[in-house]
């Protein structure tokens, strides 16, 4: 099996980092550490196979975007991963956002229509 080499965008990093700051703000140690758990898990099935059943295609915002939700069996989130598979086995990830968001207000550079 091959692993596709992931690189986050300086948006996605700066998103992750907001999110756990702002989780472990509000919720304590044991949620910024099921959270970031929920994260990885995430990253992880995406360079796995950007492809998994865990991921959609989203054409309505980019004809080579996909999204990949952060809720597990039993562990809830509201954030999903924005990413678009790109040459050499490499997927970008482009954002991580909340997903009561306005999408098309939050595109990163390259996912305009």
């Amino acid at each position: 099996m091959t692993t596709w080499r992931i690189r986050l965008s300086y948006q996605a990093q700066r998103d992750i980092q907001e999110v756990l700051a702002r989780t472990y703000d509000q919720f304590g140690d044991k949620k910024y550490d099921e959270y970031r758990e929920l994260i990885r898990l995430a990253l992880m099935d995406i360079a796995s196979n950007p492809y998994h059943p865990r991921t959609r295609q989203r054409p309505e915002i980019h004809a080579s975007a996909r999204t990949c939700h952060l809720t597990r069996s039993g562990k809830r989130a509201r954030h999903f991963i924005l990413f678009r598979v790109m040459d050499n086995h490499t997927v970008e990830i482009g954002r991580l956002l909340y997903d009561a968001m306005e999408i098309s207000c939050h595109l990163p550079n390259g996912y305009q229509p």
